[in-house]
């Protein structure tokens, strides 16, 4: 991950997600919005399967990562997976790096 990226993330991506949870009656700060969000899209899935019989019964553990040993690349995907759910759960539009830049 980049400086740019983390700042973007928490100056731009963080206070719009969270702002529209609010929206929703979600009164979360910044680090709980953060901790949704990483619990969300930015967590190892595992599956337990249990056999019992002729049943076999699957369990997700999600384990959430910390950002610090994130790659680029993850980090980049793990914004863009948050900017599209924002977009179509919340109907929160985050504007890119880009935008700003020009603004």
């Amino acid at each position: 991950k980049t400086k740019e990226q983390l700042g973007y993330y928490w100056a731009v991506v963080l206070p719009r997600v969270q702002h529209g949870l609010k929206e929703f009656g979600n009164e979360l700060s910044l680090a709980e919005t953060n901790a949704f969000l990483n619990d969300k899209f930015f967590c190892k899935t595992k599956t337990v399967v249990i056999k019992r019989g002729l049943n076999e019964y699957y369990y997700s553990i999600r384990t959430p990562r910390s950002k610090s040993g994130a790659t680029i690349d993850e980090m980049s995907e793990f914004i863009d997976k948050v900017i599209r759910w924002a977009a179509e759960d919340l109907g929160v539009y985050i504007p890119s790096p880009n935008e700003i830049g020009a603004v």
